[in-house]
């Protein structure tokens, strides 16, 4: 299924993804197959990162959402967005559901031989 790839960047986005140069106007959107919309996501365009003071340079910002359209056509929302989520967030999701699973694997009774 075709996806939005939307860039919410005041500048043009544009990488080489799988061999292709992609170019993402701001504002703009661009069509992939959600599952190649999915590692779009997680891959990082090359090109200078910071600007001539060290500092981070928003021209190179992967500032990107994804619309995903309804998968039962009787759905009338239109199609939800899909925000990143950002990384000191997924931080503590990843970290709280290690702890969780930790602690489910510690109240577990042994399976000791004997």
């Amino acid at each position: 299924m075709k996806v939005k790839v939307w860039n919410e960047n005041i500048y043009v986005y544009e990488e080489d993804f799988r061999g292709k140069k992609i170019s993402i106007a701001p504002k703009g959107f661009i069509e992939l197959e959600e599952d190649e919309a999915h590692i779009f996501f997680g891959t990082i365009g090359k090109g200078p990162r910071k600007d001539t003071h060290g500092n981070f340079d928003p021209r190179f910002f992967k500032k990107l959402r994804m619309e995903v359209p309804p998968r039962n056509p009787s759905d009338s929302s239109g199609g939800k967005a899909l925000d990143a989520i950002p990384s000191d967030q997924l931080s503590k999701l990843v970290e709280s559901l290690v702890e969780k699973r930790m602690s489910e694997m510690n109240k577990a009774p042994s399976k000791q031989a004997k």
